[in-house]
């Protein structure tokens, strides 16, 4: 008889082999833990409060964490589920922006329930009591934890399956990132290709699908590349970002732009100028309108 397959000890046994044994893994996770950690500093100004707020927060994060990895996995092995080896042959970042609305369109109904742990719903209580106004950020946090949790169980199930996703082909390669994706810059962030030519590409920010909002676009990248033409021109690059970025994290993408493009190019960071500008919102210019964009 067919052992029925425990999600469970499915879950907790991969995370625990990925802490013990992938470096990569532990610096994402250090990475991911410190971008939600700041979202709070605003809130939370003296460091005794930051001390005692940052020890709970990152229990609550290894819980969501665990969380999402775990209805991922009950997802993809349950018996109605239907996940093609096609679907994983994706790149990650498409994949990435795909999860929030698979795990809310499986869950329906028992979202709310499901969602939080019930060690992240007490850590909740407390900070709603020790901190004015937090609510609503950590609730956003807990949800998109849960679904970088989610995304480590499809990146193991690739693995598992022994996918691979498909080549980047000359024709989709951009300056940026390959054209058939979307880029994460950080775990809320990804640009998406606009438009290309021989010696420019518009690449536009959004923000990531766990997020719930009325227009997604926060920024717009144009790379202006001379150096097809003439070597010795530099690569300029023109930033527009919404003021609604924090300061912090807007060089955290100025600084993760320069980089890729430094890795694609097989350029030093010297070739390249950077204009940076803060707005306030994108605007369509129509004959008889004007709104914001999408």
């Amino acid at each position: 008889m067919k052992q029925k397959f425990d999600a469970f000890t499915h879950t907790t046994n991969r995370l625990e082999a990925l802490y013990r044994h992938d470096e990569s893994f532990r610096q994402q996770l250090d990475q991911y833990k410190g971008f939600y950690i700041a979202k709070f500093w605003d809130l939370i100004t003296s460091e005794h409060d930051r001390n005692r707020f940052v020890e709970r927060f990152l229990e609550a994060f290894d819980s969501q964490f665990f969380n999402g990895y775990f209805i991922a996995t009950e997802i993809l092995h349950h018996e109605e589920t239907v996940m093609p080896n096609e679907w994983f042959q994706q790149p990650s970042g498409t994949i990435k922006e795909q999860i929030p609305g698979f795990i809310k369109r499986a869950l329906g109904g028992e979202f709310d329930e499901q969602m939080k742990t019930t060690l992240s719903q007490r850590i909740l209580s407390w900070a709603i009591q020790e901190f004015e106004d937090i609510r609503p950020i950590i609730n956003q946090a807990y949800w998109e934890i849960v679904c970088l949790g989610a995304e480590q169980a499809f990146r193991d199930e690739m693995f598992e399956r022994q996918v691979e996703v498909m080549e980047e082909q000359e024709i989709v390669r951009g300056a940026l990132h390959r054209l058939d994706d979307f880029y994460f810059v950080d775990p809320q962030k990804y640009f998406a290709p606009d438009q290309k030519s021989a010696e420019m590409e518009i690449w536009s920010l959004h923000t990531w699908s766990a997020i719930e909002a009325l227009v997604s676009k926060v920024g717009e990248l144009m790379i202006i590349n001379r150096r097809i033409i003439d070597a010795d021109s530099a690569v300029n690059i023109r930033l527009y970002l919404k003021s609604t970025i924090h300061d912090n994290e807007r060089m955290k993408i100025v600084e993760h732009v320069l980089y890729q493009l430094s890795q694609r190019l097989n350029l030093g960071q010297e070739h390249f100028m950077v204009d940076i500008a803060i707005i306030e919102d994108f605007y369509l210019l129509t004959s008889n309108a004007v709104s914001v964009t999408e």
